[in-house]
Formats: structure tokens, sequence, C-alpha cells
């Protein structure tokens, strides 16, 4: 074999190389663009499944918030409704009491006034004796 036919033959692996070379780069460029189309496409529906979750999460904290709210006006409503029913009661007891006690002061009144009324007759009595013994005892003249 000549010179010629070698250098021939290198320029033919040569080409051959490099279209081989070519032709891997043209199919690592078709895999990586499918790949990274995969990927976007992954990416795409990884972010509609958070978004859809996040709307999710936030149409159950809104129902969550509802029916809290709804819950706290009806225990504030029983809280106020307790409230006003209990005063209620304080108010009836401490008007019973106002009346028991006024009641007491006019029985206490009425009692007062007729120990007084017996006292005092107690003593015209005590009077009356002690002028009669004092009659007695020194005559009518004093």
């Amino acid at each position: 074999m000549s010179r010629a036919d070698d250098l021939t033959r290198l320029r033919g692996e040569i080409g051959a190389s490099y279209e081989a070379r070519e032709a891997f780069v043209k199919d690592l460029k078709q895999n990586v663009s499918e790949m990274r189309a995969g990927f976007q496409d992954a990416n795409k529906e990884r972010n509609q499944n958070v978004s859809n979750m996040r709307v999710g999460f936030r149409n159950a904290h809104e129902e969550m918030a509802k029916e809290e709210k709804a819950k706290r006006e009806v225990f504030e409503a029983d809280r106020r409704q307790k409230a006003k029913e209990e005063k209620a009661e304080r108010m009836a007891f401490v008007s019973d009491l106002k009346e028991t006690v006024a009641d007491m002061r006019k029985e206490n009144t009425v009692e007062v006034a007729e120990r007084r009324r017996n006292v005092g007759e107690m003593l015209a009595g005590f009077r009356a004796e002690n002028e009669s013994a004092h009659r007695a005892w020194y005559g009518r003249g004093v």
C-alpha cells in the first residue's frame, strides 16, 4: 500500500468519524431537547399540582374559618344570653334581699315602737307605784 492509499483511507476514517460525531451530537442534542421538554412538562404539571393544592388549602382554610367564626358567634351569643340570665337572677336575688330587709326593718320598727310603748307603760306603772309608796311612807302632803 502506498502512502496515497493510506492518506485516502485516513481521510475516509476522519470523515466517517466526523460524521459519527456529528450524528452523536445531533442525537445528544435531540435527547437533551426531549428531556428538557419532558422536564418542563413535569415542572408545569408539578406547578399546576402545587397551585391546585394551594387553592384547595385556601378553600379549606376559608371554610374552616367560616365554621369557626360561626361557632364563635354561637358561643358568644350563648355566653351573652347566660350572662344576661345570670344578671337577671342576681337582680332578682338582690331585689328579694332588699324586700326582705325592708320587711325586717318594718317589723323591727313595729317591735321597737311596741317595746317603747311597753317600757313607757312600765315606767308609768313604776312612777305610780313609787308615788303611792312615797305617799304611804311620807304622807299625802309631800
